[in-house]
């Protein structure tokens, strides 16, 4: 994507690397940039990881639903960015001070393809033939995902029976009836009903976020 600036604001750019110039000329993420009136930041293919970050100084001013501006179809009158759209941001002072600020960040999260995670509830549920096929085999992203939820490949033939709805959270595997191993993102429900095997450590999960479909992983229980 290419985005031009009505205005000078400061940005920092975090995530996955795409590649970003400022005005044809190449900038490093993690770092504070002061941007001027008329310049254009662009973005090309994701070298590294999958999601990139774009922050200004104030926030954008976008549409705001229960104290959020994210874009969500069915909530917000959009549900995504498109072209020639404006994105509001509030003003700042033209001459500003920039300290050469930057952010020291292990981008090892981009390259690992290790999810640790711990024994879920229904852990105990899982026969050895099942444990086995969750920590020796390799699991592939499913293009079923999004913010929502991870849904790895292949299947896990399983009988457990389904529990009364309870509690789920970020990182949350759930094992179907049907065998699809589903990891629950940022933007995963509250609660469920299938069987809830596995729980993602915090950075298994800002792992798996940088992930893109049919990418290969392995989940390593953690004591």
């Amino acid at each position: 994507g290419s985005f031009q600036f009505k205005k000078p604001v400061l940005v920092a750019v975090a995530g996955a690397d795409m590649l970003p110039t400022l005005n044809d000329k190449p900038i490093k993420n993690f770092v504070v940039l002061s941007v001027k009136t008329n310049d254009i930041l662009k973005f090309g293919r994701a070298t590294k990881g999958f999601r990139t970050y774009l922050a200004v100084k104030g926030g954008f001013l976008t549409e705001n639903v229960l104290d959020s501006r994210s874009q969500y179809q069915t909530i917000t009158s959009k549900s995504s960015v498109e072209k020639n759209d404006e994105l509001k941001f509030p003003d700042i002072e033209e001459r500003f001070g920039l300290q050469n600020a930057s952010v020291k960040y292990d981008d090892s999260l981009l390259h690992s393809h290790v999810l640790e995670a711990f024994a879920g509830p229904e852990f105990n549920r899982l026969n050895e033939d099942h444990r086995q096929f969750l920590f020796q085999n390799e699991l592939k992203v499913s293009k079923l995902n999004n913010r929502m939820a991870y849904q790895l490949e292949p299947l896990l033939e399983n009988n457990l029976e389904p529990i009364l709805t309870a509690p789920v959270l970020p990182g949350t595997v759930q094992l179907t009836p049907s065998g699809n191993l589903i990891v629950l993102m940022r933007d995963g429900q509250t609660t469920g009903g299938y069987p809830r095997v596995l729980q993602l450590t915090e950075n298994a999960i800002n792992c798996l976020s940088q992930k893109s479909t049919g990418k290969i992983l392995k989940i390593r229980l953690k004591e």
